[in-house]
């Protein structure tokens, strides 16, 4: 419980204001204080006069002027400030005045002040915890040296304010991406679509023990499955780099305790849009156009009153939701295999945060550093060793190098459970499948058949050779115009054929270009497309 602060006011409140203000209110009593049943008991007012005889009875009574009626003690900044004073005062006399507040736990001391002091609260208990949501009233209690007395209340509301759930879209429907978990737990595949709210609390019920969801940080398994009930959850979005978000929302209604908003409250939302405290949704600021994750952080403040026709005031405080974003260079170009039995072409949150890293902060209309970037991601890989022998992480579907089509076992990848050996088709599966996660139009392409190769480096070696291929594979744009090769370094230098070697990352480099380097012999094109994910 923060401590009750006392802060001397420049002047005491006006005596003659004994009427509810906008700023939260005041009250004035009727000289009474309050019985044990609940009633109101008057006191004697009564004073002695110098020579023994009873001066006429004063009733100084107390005057609350407060912040706000209405206050969530779970918000962050969450205060109330009481104003002290004390209307008909014997002018000799020295008072004081008690706070309590009558709620469903009992009597709370909320402190002593004399005339012209704050009383500060901040919505605990005597042990620190928050007290529930719910209707109460506020007394205060004058008591002078002269033996004078009196009282006044005022209503107050206990509220819990928090998001039930949180559903992240853009304004542009287009500039919006489903994304999807590619595991349905530690050690299952199975592709788990995020088709709810992407944040949403547990059963839409207010828990003052966890007021907001924290971000699910496994990028490969849904939060929901390790308890099939569990609706909690606080999962990646996907947008278009530049786009604008769409917040749509929904209030919490309940808490453990209770309603979260009692009879007789009236809320308006103020942050991050004006309005009714019911469901709704509002545009938020572009975001960055550049490739990468972020967070998007929305700001929840609210105004509240308490009383048939009242005007709202702002309510102490606020709440935070962060909510991650995946920004991407365009929408999914991934190849919807469903109808194979693959994957259904929508981006995973597991193969975005495996490459993350590498493309933060690339601008999003810039494909070729994109796929440099990835390139080098995976060509660095501490996980990969180009083996021309070792099939891992693809299969395909008809005659070998002609094939129909071929997957990249990207789930197993994410996983590095089938080794570190990977031959190019692999490597360039994975390289353009990843380039198609991050909305760009990447493919795989064939070459051959049967050349020998100039001076190349394989990925995770430190020396030089030459090989006889039957064919290679790497990964290009849909024109393919440049091509991306993470499976070797070749030479660059004017003489590629023999050492030393110049070391060159294919990398944005044009098809011819990249096929002298690589060979003396004739080749070209024998296959290409898009490869199936699974």
């Amino acid at each position: 419980m923060i401590p009750l602060l006392l802060l001397l006011a420049c002047q005491p409140a006006d005596p003659d204001d004994g009427s509810p203000s906008g700023d939260g209110g005041t009250a004035a009593g009727d000289g009474g204080t309050p019985s044990a049943d609940g009633g109101t008991a008057a006191g004697d007012g009564g004073a002695t006069s110098a020579d023994g005889g009873t001066a006429a009875p004063r009733w100084p009574t107390p005057a609350l002027t407060l912040s706000t009626a209405v206050l969530d003690p779970t918000l962050d900044g969450a205060s109330l400030t009481l104003q002290v004073a004390l209307e008909d005062q014997a002018p000799a006399a020295t008072c004081t005045v008690q706070v309590q507040l009558d709620h469903d736990r009992g009597l709370l001391d909320l402190g002593t002040a004399s005339p012209g002091q704050e009383l500060r609260w901040d919505g605990t208990d005597a042990l620190g915890a928050p007290l529930p949501p719910g209707l109460a009233t506020l007394w205060a209690f004058s008591s002078c040296d002269d033996g004078s007395r009196g009282s006044a209340e005022l209503p107050f509301a206990l509220v819990r304010l928090a998001p039930a759930t949180v559903d992240l879209s853009t304004v542009d429907p287009a500039d919006s991406q489903r994304l999807a978990f590619h595991k349905s737990n530690l050690v299952t595949d199975g592709v788990e679509p995020v088709d709810l709210p992407e944040y949403a609390l547990a059963g839409a019920v207010f828990d003052d023990e966890a007021p907001v969801v924290a971000p699910w940080t496994d990028p490969d398994r849904p939060p929901w499955t390790d308890d099939p009930d569990a609706v909690a959850r606080n999962v990646p979005a996907g947008m278009v780099a530049g786009a604008t978000p769409l917040a749509a929302w929904t209030p919490a209604v309940d808490t453990w305790e209770g309603p979260a908003v009692p009879a007789g409250v009236t809320v308006t939302l103020v942050t991050p849009a004006a309005g009714p405290w019911q469901a709704a949704e509002a545009a938020l600021s572009p975001l960055e156009a550049t490739l990468g994750r972020g967070e998007l952080a929305l700001t929840w403040t609210w105004a509240a009153c308490l009383g048939e026709g009242c005007t709202p005031v702002p309510v102490p405080g606020s709440r935070v939701t962060s909510h991650a974003v995946y920004r991407l260079a365009g929408p999914s170009q991934l190849r919807d295999g469903s109808a194979e039995g693959h994957a259904d072409g929508t981006p995973w949150i597991g193969a975005l945060a495996d490459t993350v890293d590498a493309v933060q902060g690339i601008p999003a209309d810039d494909p070729h550093a994109v796929m440099d970037a990835l390139r080098d991601r995976i060509h660095l890989d501490d996980w990969i060793v180009y083996d021309p022998s070792d099939s891992d992480y693809s299969a395909y579907d008809g005659a070998y190098i002609y094939w129909r089509s071929i997957t990249s076992d990207l789930s197993a990848w994410l996983d590095r459970r089938l080794g570190t050996h990977l031959y190019c088709h692999s490597v360039s599966c994975l390289l353009s499948v990843m380039g198609d996660h991050w909305g760009v139009d990447a493919e795989q392409i064939v070459l051959g058949v049967g050349f020998q190769t100039n001076l190349a480096r394989a990925a995770g070696t430190d020396e030089w050779g030459r090989w006889y291929f039957n064919s290679h594979s790497v990964a290009t744009l849909s024109d393919h115009a440049l091509v991306w090769d993470a499976s070797v370094d070749l030479d660059g230098d004017d003489d590629p054929y023999n050492s030393p070697a110049e070391a060159l990352a294919p990398k944005s480099m044009p098809l011819d270009d990249y096929l002298a380097t690589l060979t003396y012999d004739d080749i070209g094109i024998v296959n290409s497309g898009r490869c199936y994910y699974r």
